[in-house]
């Protein structure tokens, strides 16, 4: 099976340098000098980003004076005058690779235990550091280098060391042949981690500001633009009785995609979806763009359904996310539902260099989870660099709280973030801060696991990846977080399990209410008897008057049987009142009450409203997780 970011691997942006006038440029020629332009060769996908605020600009300079411990050393690797850029890279948190004068300098590195942006010198950044024989480095006797190699002192001819371990030396064989970076360890000794043939740094005089980049790719800027406005048309030709509308979240992407449709269609509402969890000032620049516009402003409010829910569900994670049904997916679809009961064509700002997913995406699809919606994308190709030079082109405004150094909109809590985004969250709004981990806490010591690196933020995981297991064994921290079930505690007792043949058995003892009953048939068909009520479909259960159950399933079928027998249990005592259940009910039998979800006998026993429930999915799946490997067990054991 393929890792999901091997997709992203394979996506090779244009980036090519015009030496001449030292910017980067996405076509093989520059607009501004009409010369030919040098590819350079970047970590795929390649989402380079311009640094462009003051505060980014801030963050790399300490970075760098924390390396070379001299303003005046930081200065000289890095002049203040010269343009960086940032290609987004891989690893336990976040991490770009910089690129100043069309070559890569090095790598910055957030240090998740430290909370700290580390520099990380490579290819030309390390020549020029030998080269100018400033921050740390080392020449060594020895004629080669190889990966993981130990330099002892002996081996050193010429060093300039750290006094702490772990910091980064660039490195250099006697001959020059071979350059490298290395890692101090005990008895200041490095271990050797990358090694290639020497580079040199190429120093370009000039200094362009970003309107000479932007002018470099004005042919490019100016043919995707065209291309866009074409589709959009287009679009709406493919489906004229359809309404459209523009999802805003407020990020730089989707004020691209406004304007954009703006400009191919006139003017057509704005969605914008008010998930609680937006970064402060988000709802009220949305609000001023859509009246300095003259666009009418459409608004998906969750109000406090994350805070309210969270004791249900427990913290979001990246393989656990409840929250973008309850916040994102159910007030949108009632908006949707209200005003467009026919369907309607969303245009979104969707990008492929942003994600695994978004790579796979097509540029028209079908919403899932709203299947009345058509969402496309005109900028589905464009690239980071592409946005923020169209935004400087047509002089679009943006959202204030990208001057923050905030490289990404959204839920300012998002699993999905880095602990890096999360620092910039505390740093900037702490109140905010301060208010999940209160939460956080709370949480933690109802599941009794305090005492858990919470610096390491590892509630954003049900099921921690492999990189961030070792990460935590190489520092000797903990490891088993995340493992445990994370919902409201459910009033169900299991008696007995047991296995005839293929078949597993389950008895117990739950609390039943007259809405549970009633949702039980959308399970399958249903035998009402004095004792109870009986369910056959792919599996069979027996609940009688009293709460006792006995569940029967095929052995390869027991993880989705209990878990939508549990979830129906759950849908009638902590419905969420989403209304996602009434979306794709075939018969129209499900309604939504103060009290929860009510269905009624016209129920075709389909079961699609379960497979549409976060507390189905979520809640009972994650118990299910927990538990079927100790019922498999215990069977294993009889």
């Amino acid at each position: 099976m393929k890792k999901p970011y091997s997709v992203l691997l394979k996506l090779k942006t244009p980036f090519h340098w015009c030496y001449h006038c030292n910017v980067p440029v996405l076509d093989r020629v520059c607009s501004l000098c009409e010369r030919d332009t040098l590819r350079i060769k970047i970590t795929p996908p390649g989402d380079v980003y311009p640094v462009l605020y003051e505060k980014q600009r801030k963050e790399i300079r300490d970075i760098l004076l924390r390396y070379f411990e001299s303003i005046k050393d930081a200065e000289k690797f890095l002049p203040s005058k010269k343009m960086v850029f940032l290609n987004q890279i891989s690893n336990v948190d976040a991490a770009d690779e910089i690129i100043v004068d069309g070559q890569i300098i090095g790598h910055r590195i957030f240090d998740p235990i430290k909370r700290v942006w580390r520099f990380k010198p490579l290819l030309s950044g390390v020549a020029k550091i030998i080269n100018e024989r400033i921050g740390y480095y080392a020449i060594v006797s020895l004629p080669k280098i190889a990966r993981r190699f130990i330099i002892h002192r002996t081996h050193m001819l010429e060093q300039n060391l750290p006094e702490s371990r772990g910091e980064f030396v660039a490195l250099q064989t006697k001959d020059g042949v071979f350059q490298g970076v290395g890692e101090v360890v005990r008895g200041k000794r490095i271990k050797v981690l990358k090694v290639w043939k020497s580079k040199k740094y190429i120093e370009l005089p000039s200094c362009p500001s970003f309107q000479d980049v932007v002018r470099a790719n004005l042919n490019r800027l100016v043919a995707l633009e065209e291309e866009a406005v074409g589709f959009l048309q287009e679009l709406k030709k493919k489906y004229p009785e359809k309404p459209l509308f523009v999802s805003f979240s407020g990020g730089k992407d989707s004020l691209v995609t406004l304007h954009l449709t703006l400009k191919a269609l006139g003017r057509v509402p704005i969605l914008f979806n008010d998930t609680g969890l937006e970064l402060p000032g988000t709802r009220e620049y949305v609000e001023k763009l859509s009246r300095d516009l003259g666009v009418e402003l459409l608004i998906a409010d969750a109000e406090t359904a994350f805070f309210q829910y969270f004791k249900i569900f427990g913290p979001p994670a990246r393989d656990y996310r409840w929250c973008c049904k309850v916040i994102k997916l159910a007030p949108i679809s009632k908006v949707v539902n209200s005003l467009f009961p026919k369907g309607a064509i969303s245009i979104v700002g969707v990008r492929r260099y942003e994600s695994s997913a978004r790579a796979r995406s097509p540029r028209i699809w079908v919403n899932r989870w709203l299947p009345k919606l058509i969402s496309a994308s005109p900028i589905i190709n464009w690239t980071a660099l592409d946005v923020w030079m169209y935004i400087c082109l047509k002089n679009l405004k943006v959202n204030p709280v990208y001057s923050m150094s905030f490289n990404r909109l959204g839920c300012w809590l998002c699993p999905a973030c880095n602990i890096a985004d999360f620092v910039k969250v505390k740093r900037e709004f702490p109140k905010l801060w301060n208010r999940w981990e209160m939460k956080l806490d709370e949480w933690y010591a109802c599941k009794g696991v305090l005492g858990l690196p919470k610096s390491l933020e590892l509630w954003r995981w049900k099921r921690l990846p492999g990189n961030v297991v070792m990460f935590l064994k190489k520092h000797n921290l903990e490891s088993s977080t995340g493992m445990f079930y994370r919902g409201i505690d459910i009033d169900l007792f299991i008696s007995e399990v047991k296995r005839e043949n293929n078949v597993v058995h389950i008895d117990g003892l739950l609390e039943p209410n007259d809405r549970f009953f009633t949702l039980l048939r959308t399970l399958g068909k249903v035998s009402v008897s004095r004792r109870g009520i009986l369910i056959q479909q792919d599996f069979r259960v027996f609940v009688e008057k009293s709460g006792a159950f006995k569940l029967s399933t095929f052995s390869n079928a027991l993880r989705k049987s209990l878990k939508l027998f549990v979830g129906v249990y759950l849908r009638s005592i902590h419905c969420v009142k989403c209304g996602l259940c009434t979306q794709l009910c075939p018969s129209s039998s499900i309604t939504i009450s103060k009290e929860g979800v009510i269905v009624d006998e016209s129920c075709l026993h389909c079961s699609r409203c379960n497979d549409l429930c976060p507390l189905v999915e979520y809640v009972a799946g994650d118990y299910v997780d927990c538990i079927v490997p100790k019922l498999q067990s215990s069977i294993s054991n009889d």
